[in-house]
């Protein structure tokens, strides 16, 4: 009988402990769990600002292609040109990539869908990683431009767009953010003057003309009449002034530039004259 009572008083004893434990064990797992959600909790808040700061750093990326937009060419081997930059921004800018579309290609098809590079040439750093112009991989180097640096310059290596196509140009930054310009640089036209000048501007080339420079006289007329138009079978010599607004770079006028010019009259709509800039 006494052993019996002894069992029975350690029994109790060990649901004691046992009940002590579970109830340990219970407090444990409810500061585990409240511990985990902290640390979430601050793992999302990490992401947050770190989200944050990126798109903050990216909205502050002010890469600003400039003119000519493409300059130096290599067409012989190595075949290359340069992109020139300015980094208007607060931090620097990583080119990750570099597309090139020919969207006119009067010159030839290298990035189109029936070029090598069967649609947009894809330019990467490195060892680049497409044959986009049939020269060997294309790539670029010096593509980290730091905050402020002014005509900073890109290269572009195994492909050259100087062939007479139009061309658009596409800097991706490892931020996600696209720059983009065209080559040749686009025509900017300038009419603000009410006395018939205007200047059209062609990358660092200035053309000025004036209307009312050209006068002419008909039949009975004894004043001149201003406008932009000569007799027909006459031989002339016209000069036009050009102005390099360029600090950093030289033009040349190719043998083959001219200008285009259509008659106004029914009789000769559609019909076009050449002068050849010599």
């Amino acid at each position: 009988m006494g052993d019996y009572r002894r069992f029975v008083h350690a029994k109790k004893g060990m649901s004691t402990i046992f009940g002590g434990l579970f109830f340990i064990i219970l407090i444990l797992m409810g500061f585990n769990l409240m511990l985990w959600g902290f640390i979430q909790y601050d793992n999302y808040n990490t992401s947050t600002f770190k989200m944050s700061q990126n798109d903050q750093l990216a909205t502050s990326e002010n890469l600003v292609p400039t003119n000519p937009g493409a300059q130096n060419f290599s067409n012989t081997s190595p075949i290359g040109f340069n992109i020139p930059v300015n980094n208007l921004g607060g931090t620097t800018v990583s080119i990750a990539r570099i597309y090139i579309t020919n969207i006119s290609p009067t010159g030839g098809t290298q990035c189109t869908s029936s070029g090598a590079s069967a649609g947009p040439c894809i330019v990467d750093s490195g060892a680049g990683t497409q044959n986009c112009a049939g020269n060997g991989n294309c790539y670029f180097t010096n593509g980290n431009i730091g905050a402020g640096e002014i005509n900073h310059l890109i290269h572009v290596n195994a492909i050259a767009i100087n062939d007479g196509s139009g061309y658009k140009v596409i800097l991706s930054s490892t931020r996600g953010r696209l720059f983009s310009f065209f080559y040749p640089w686009p025509v900017s036209l300038i009419n603000n003057n009410p006395n018939g000048q205007f200047v059209t501007n062609i990358g660092p080339l200035s053309i000025y003309f004036d209307f009312k420079s050209f006068n002419f006289t008909q039949g009975s007329q004894t004043q001149s009449q201003s406008a932009f138009c000569m007799p027909s079978s006459t031989t002339a010599v016209i000069w036009v002034r050009l102005a390099n607004t360029a600090t950093d770079s030289v033009v040349t006028l190719q043998g083959s530039t001219m200008m285009q010019m259509q008659p106004y009259s029914a009789n000769g709509f559609g019909q076009f004259v050449r002068t050849w800039i010599v």
